[in-house]
């Protein structure tokens, strides 16, 4: 598995699904979408609302930005 450390220190785009999926500092990680959907199938799958949401947000903090 590649860890921030490993990334950085190779030049490498290291996505943290903690940094899409919680708000460490307030101690929130979401568990539905703004429509109320469950985001997670179980503890390992998106639902498909769920893939939504986090695409969205993903899409929104700019980690897709090309250089």
């Amino acid at each position: 598995w590649l860890s921030k450390k490993f990334a950085s220190e190779n030049n490498v785009i290291f996505l943290d699904k903690i940094d899409y999926m919680c708000d460490v500092k307030n101690e929130f990680c979401d568990a539905l979408d703004e429509k109320n959907n469950l985001i997670h199938q179980d503890s390992i799958h998106y639902s498909l609302q769920g893939a939504e949401f986090y695409g969205k947000k993903i899409a929104k903090s700019g980690w897709f930005k090309v250089n």
